[in-house]
């Protein structure tokens, strides 16, 4: 059984993988246009995992991905959750859940100060003080 159930719900794609502390395994995706609760819980059937993380930029789908996994622990990545970081930006609601999952990760990964650059339907750059904070 893996650890984590990692989900990336972005505009065009929705990537679900398992995980453990240290390791990401094989990547299935759903269009993000067709998730239904039906869909996904095929997709995943034969996974079993502990806890899921949702890191979502379409809040409608994400409601869909919720209801999905209503019965699971779950963590939903957001500048109002413990995720480790400090966040040092005037508006910490508007930064995008991948954004600051891409941040986590370079803090615990490559250590600060980082930039991170995600080719995704945007490309995006996103900051790491030397101290370790979100900061754009």
């Amino acid at each position: 059984m893996a650890a984590y159930l990692l989900i990336d719900n972005s505009n065009s794609f929705t990537k679900f993988a398992l995980s453990s502390a240290s390791r990401v395994g094989a990547v299935r995706k759903l269009k993000t246009s067709t998730l239904t609760v039906r869909n996904i819980r095929a997709l995943v059937k034969d996974w079993r995992f502990e806890a899921v993380i949702l890191c979502s930029v379409v809040p409608a789908k994400a409601e869909v991905l919720k209801l999905a996994f209503a019965k699971n622990t779950r963590v939903d990545v957001h500048a109002g959750a413990d995720l480790g970081i400090a966040i040092d930006y005037p508006a910490p609601d508007s930064i995008g859940a991948d954004r600051l999952a891409n941040a986590v990760a370079a803090f615990h990964l490559y250590k600060p100060p980082a930039v991170v650059v995600d080719f995704g339907t945007a490309v995006t750059f996103d900051i790491l003080s030397r101290e370790g904070a979100y900061i754009g």
